[in-house]
């Protein structure tokens, strides 16, 4: 078989939840096309982000912050996303909230960016946007934001320790705190809470770094509709669908299923099975199968801290019990 055989799946929010929620509530994951696909899988802990694998996949480099705009069809150099987030105060910690659940609108979204570009702009910051969720910032010259991850990978969780790193320098903290003394006040704001809305009390700057490698890839399509994995395709010159199960099947590419990221950065135990049980139906089963019937040779799977090669069970261990679920997910049952 060649490396057209090959599944690369990609599964934002499939393990980050499961020990807090063993521990907290005593509850295990149930897909039993999932437990098939993962019998006597390699388990190996993921040393870097999706998007950086992703990039690593396609042998391309660059900023996550220009595969994003070049996904959206513009182009863009030198920026950092600046999105726009809340921040929600928690005893000792502060949960990031990403802006696609702010119901932030264009016209907040404009007027909010005006503010900060006004303010900062004597300073020679630079502001755009080409959303209402995705802005970018381009910091003076000598100013390098810190590497912050992408929002996607934290939300939900306590980024304190990132807004505090000791790594960063005065000024930029400086700025930081400024911005959001300038954001607590901004107008919109003031509108939003009065209207019992989240505001928009932080910036978010993540992808300005460069990721990837020039490495020939493997993979000869991508399934996906998120703007990031779009430009990184078209930098590869790759080709990009949306997500249809049946040419996945076959091998040779990258699927992105982003069915329980949003359940699992907020900890909805209830429509994260949901979505589980759904992927187990349409997606899990069906790849399992693929591997028996070698239709595949491999599949690889890649959830939050961990990362699994599936390969179709040998004659022999088909006569011996599988692991739990969660052992195979890396959560003690």
């Amino acid at each position: 078989m060649s490396s057209d055989s090959v599944a690369h799946i990609f599964i934002p929010g499939l393990d980050s939840p499961l020990g807090e929620w063993q521990r907290s509530y005593g509850w295990l994951p149930q897909a039993s096309g999932l437990k098939t696909l993962l019998n006597d899988a390699s388990r190996l802990p993921r040393t870097e982000s999706a998007y950086h694998k992703v990039a690593a996949l396609l042998g391309v480099q660059g900023a996550l912050a220009g595969f994003r705009e070049r996904g959206a069809g513009r182009a863009v150099s030198g920026a950092v996303c600046a999105d726009p987030v809340h921040l929600r105060a928690d005893v000792d910690s502060a949960l990031l909230v990403e802006g696609e659940h702010l119901g932030l609108d264009e016209n907040q979204a404009r007027d909010l960016l005006a503010s900060v570009q006004d303010w900062f702009g004597r300073d020679g910051w630079r502001f755009t946007m080409s959303g209402a969720l995705h802005w970018y910032a381009f910091p003076p010259q000598g100013l390098e934001p810190p590497p912050w991850p992408e929002p996607a990978e934290i939300a939900g969780s306590d980024v304190g320790p990132y807004i505090r790193g000791r790594e960063q320098s005065a000024e930029w903290r400086r700025f930081y705190t400024e911005l959001q003394m300038l954001l607590a006040r901004a107008p919109v704001n003031l509108g939003r809470m009065s209207q019992d809305e989240p505001a928009v009390n932080a910036l978010w700057f993540w992808g300005g770094r460069r990721v990837g490698n020039s490495a020939s890839s493997p993979v000869s399509l991508v399934f996906a509709s998120d703007p990031i994995l779009i430009g990184m395709a078209d930098a590869a010159g790759i080709e990009v669908k949306t997500i249809q199960r049946d040419e996945v099947l076959r091998g040779g590419g990258i699927a992105w299923l982003n069915d329980l990221r949003p359940a699992a950065a907020y900890d909805d135990i209830e429509a994260w099975q949901t979505a589980l049980s759904h992927l187990d139906e349409v997606w899990f089963a069906p790849l399992a199968k693929a591997l028996r019937a070698r239709h595949l040779k491999r599949v690889h799977v890649y959830g939050d801290a961990w990362q699994w090669e599936c390969r179709r069970r040998a004659p022999w261990r088909l006569l011996r019990q599988s692991a739990p679920l969660s052992r195979a997910l890396g959560v003690s049952s």
